[in-house]
């Protein structure tokens, strides 16, 4: 009973301690002529991604709009100081989980094509041998949408402009990054910096970690890292030729905050356009 009363006095206090200091940067910022009160918290989001055409393979073969509301939770980045505001939206980054969950959910476990199809014996052969080591529960827990899928982006920079740094050169981890050697990958690309949250990639990096056969298999073509399979091109200049490129976008003010950027995927045949409308949480 003692321990827990330590822990729970213990939390209070670092989150006194966190709230204090958050709100005494906010201060300090607002003398600059930033106003990051508006945006900290559980901020209400809604998002339209109009979606390439010309991909792989169903869905990704003709452009549909898709709509998402939610909540994205953002609060002070860990890498924050007085001369670089910074920002962290750590749970539903851009109000995309569902999207992005969706994009890798048919680029791997509902991929027929060329991914995971039992009854064709053609089926590369490494992603079953992933799927195996896995086991039919986890298996059925990720084609029941039981694992969680949650998307991060750090070092959102707030300027004086009324602008939001979010894209930089070389900001994000490729789809060619080895994320079995180094849990941030080493091929960069300049797209915004999706850091994904998803278990049973976890899970699956432990028993590989352990079994040199399963690594191999991971490595050729059985991986399940989001980051596989999003963010094939760079958004900062037109890769795909295709029309439908936009240079980034943001802009925010005290009643409202807006991004538009490209993203794309394995088996994308152009880019994806995301816009994205925060509004403050009513108090």
């Amino acid at each position: 009973m003692r321990k827990r009363a330590n822990d729970y006095r213990n939390f209070r206090r670092r989150f006194y301690t966190f709230n204090t200091s958050t709100k005494r940067f906010s201060r300090i910022l607002q003398t600059q002529g930033i106003n990051l009160t508006p945006w900290i918290g559980k901020i209400p989001v809604e998002v339209t991604v109009v979606t390439g055409k010309n991909g792989g393979f169903a869905p990704f073969l003709t452009s549909e709009t898709l709509t998402y509301t939610g909540t994205t939770q953002i609060t002070l980045s860990e890498n924050a100081t007085r001369e670089k505001p910074l920002l962290v939206m750590t749970n539903n980054a851009f109000g995309l989980n569902e999207y992005l969950q969706y994009v890798f959910r048919h680029e791997t476990i509902l991929n027929s094509t060329d991914w995971y199809d039992p009854s064709n014996p053609n089926t590369p052969p490494a992603p079953q041998a992933v799927l195996t080591a896995l086991g039919t529960d986890r298996v059925t827990k990720w084609q029941n949408k039981e694992y969680t899928f949650n998307v991060k982006v750090d070092d959102l920079e707030f300027k004086a402009d009324n602008t939001v740094d979010f894209v930089r050169e070389n900001g994000s981890q490729s789809i060619y990054s080895n994320f079995l050697t180094t849990p941030t990958g080493t091929d960069l690309v300049s797209a915004v910096n999706f850091q994904y949250e998803f278990p049973l990639w976890d899970e699956l990096l432990e028993l590989a970690n352990a079994n040199a056969e399963l690594k191999e298999n991971v490595e050729q073509g059985g991986s399940i890292h989001p980051n596989k399979y999003i963010g094939l091109s760079t958004i900062l200049t037109d890769d795909w030729s295709g029309g439908n490129w936009v240079a980034p976008t943001s802009s925010y003010s005290n009643s409202k905050m807006t991004f538009t950027f490209n993203t794309d995927h394995e088996n994308s045949g152009s880019y994806d356009t995301v816009t994205v409308k925060y509004t403050p949480a009513s108090n």
